[in-house]
């Protein structure tokens, strides 16, 4: 089966020539920012949105600038840098501070996979979202060909290349919570959201090698997915297998996930 009959939607590759935003160091990959900021354009002007984790504060300047209503919120908003913005101390392993259906969009930055509890996060996410609210999520791809190789390799994931430190003061710092894509999905979709668009950043062409390999990757995939009792979970799984064995997947550093909310 061609490959595009699997997969319509565009790669976008990204080249950035700083890591900064007006002076504010952005905590993050190069490019990721971009990408959120490119599927958040699709809001009104003037929709209010919360970037969590905030961090210094790049991306919220990016956003205001944008023409959003954006604020902060962190753990540690003594950081933030963003001048004449919100950011609001919040730990995303627990309840946020913000009263229902709040904002028009959320966007959390490379934030998921450091924490304890992402399903309670997500949940919480589709609380202070209103009704259709958008939900924008940014993770290491631990599916992208290079990790899978690692995997193979040495049964770790890239961005997770070793065991977690047992004895890290602060053990959130590492990718105690990375996630596939299916994993991702499930949460989302049983938490009230609805995946609208998959994509990536930090797309790798060095990671083009695995397409040897396609033929065999999609006839695994599709034998095990198909093996599913539950009829509903096979159309599922349809959609799973088309994003798994997407460009975007096989290919970017970053999953970049915008997710509508339902509920």
């Amino acid at each position: 089966m061609p490959l595009g009959a699997l997969w319509k939607g565009p790669v976008r590759v990204l080249r950035i020539p700083s890591n900064e935003y007006r002076g504010i160091p952005i905590m993050g990959m190069r490019g990721i920012h971009e990408r959120v900021t490119e599927l958040l354009a699709r809001l009104p002007h003037g929709a209010r949105v919360l970037d969590v984790p905030a961090g210094r504060g790049a991306l919220t300047l990016r956003l205001h600038d944008q023409g959003l209503a954006a604020e902060g919120a962190d753990l540690f908003p003594d950081l933030f840098q963003a001048p004449d913005l919100r950011c609001t101390q919040a730990d995303m392993n627990g309840a946020l501070p913000f009263d229902d259906g709040t904002f028009d969009a959320v966007a959390t930055v490379e934030g998921i996979e450091h924490l304890e509890n992402p399903f309670g996060f997500v949940r919480e996410c589709h609380r202070v979202l209103k009704r259709r609210g958008l939900l924008v999520l940014t993770t290491p791809n631990i599916l992208v060909a290079s990790s899978r190789l690692r995997f193979f390799l040495t049964g770790f994931f890239s961005l997770a290349r070793r065991p977690l430190n047992e004895f890290a003061s602060d053990p959130t710092a590492d990718h105690i919570s990375p996630k596939t894509f299916a994993q991702l999905r499930h949460m989302l979709h049983t938490s009230g959201f609805h995946i609208t668009e998959v994509g990536a950043a930090r797309v790798g062409w060095y990671n083009a090698w695995f397409y040897l390999f396609w033929p065999l990757a999609y006839a695994r995939a599709a034998a095990a997915l198909k093996a599913e009792p539950d009829e509903r979970q096979r159309a599922a799984n349809r959609e799973i297998l088309r994003a798994i064995v997407s460009p975007p997947l096989l290919l970017g550093r970053i999953v970049v996930l915008a997710a509508e909310r339902t509920g």
